[in-house]
């Protein structure tokens, strides 16, 4: 039976193999750190980086995609667990953030969390990159 061991012990271990060259162990750590936890952005922008010093491009960008699922999917699973339990609050934010130009005809916030900045600005290299 393997052990759980916390993710920041992960982490830092993944670090020390990246600095002694094992890189391949590295990312195996990495992603055992994201099937734990698939919010830590910290083991995605490592794995990126790793998949990015071999030039496997193919595998970055379905690094990319599924931590660009991931942070999406808790971000609207957050969102619809608050309104849920905050209806008269979130009507009055909804109004407020509409009025402020905020969200998009569909409602959803037009400003975006800088960590998937980041990852969909690498997506479009990433893609720009295979289709040469």
């Amino acid at each position: 039976m393997s052990r759980q061991h916390s993710i920041p012990f992960l982490l830092s271990k993944a670090r020390r193999s990246e600095d002694i060259g094992g890189l391949s162990e590295a990312a195996e750590i990495y992603e055992r750190i994201i099937k734990q936890a698939p919010m830590e952005a910290v083991a995605h922008n490592r794995l990126m980086v790793l998949t990015r010093r071999e030039k496997d491009y193919r595998k970055e960008l379905r690094i990319i995609q599924q931590a660009i699922a991931a942070h999406t999917r808790h971000a609207q699973e957050n969102q619809q667990a608050w309104l849920r339990s905050h209806k008269k609050t979130a009507r009055l934010a909804k109004a407020l953030v509409k009025s402020l130009g905020l969200t998009d005809r569909k409602g959803l916030p037009v400003v975006e969390n800088r960590q998937l900045a980041s990852w969909r600005k690498r997506l479009q290299v990433v893609k720009k990159r295979l289709a040469v």
